[in-house]
């Protein structure tokens, strides 16, 4: 969880200071975003410089991460494959993450975004409700 906390504070201070769109995506491999799989494989952070949420050569990585022993899923409108912040700090959809590992719902975690780009962690969803694990 806090991993992901600072990937995704790390993405939208880069964006800001930068000035340049900053992705976070589903990511295995730290070099390229994918659209399989779910986001307990991994994920990385990347200056989008031409503004496509692909990662092309001579676009930096500036983190990435691959956690251990956990469900991680994503849930939002638009791609649940990767965020966007744009420069001013903002993204375009609220979106929450969920946290799980083998200790069940009980333990689950909660990242919670909303659109003008900050984070929560919660140990509920959003509207309140329990978290769930699959």
């Amino acid at each position: 969880v806090n991993s992901l906390v600072y990937s995704l504070n790390l993405t939208r201070s880069s964006a800001i200071k930068s000035g340049v769109r900053t992705v976070i995506c589903k990511s295995a491999d730290g070099v390229s975003c994918t659209n399989d799989g779910t986001w307990g494989q991994g994920w990385m952070v990347f200056k989008d410089q031409d503004a496509d949420h692909i990662r092309d050569d001579g676009e930096p990585v500036l983190w990435h991460d691959s956690p251990e022993n956990s469900e991680l899923s994503y849930s939002g409108f638009g791609s649940s494959n990767y965020i966007v912040y744009h420069p001013i700090g903002y993204i375009r959809v609220n979106g929450t993450f969920t946290f799980c590992d083998e200790r069940g719902a009980e333990e689950a975690k909660a990242i919670i975004i909303a659109k003008p780009g900050r984070i929560r962690v919660s140990e509920t969803r959003a509207d309140g409700d329990p978290l769930t694990c699959d």
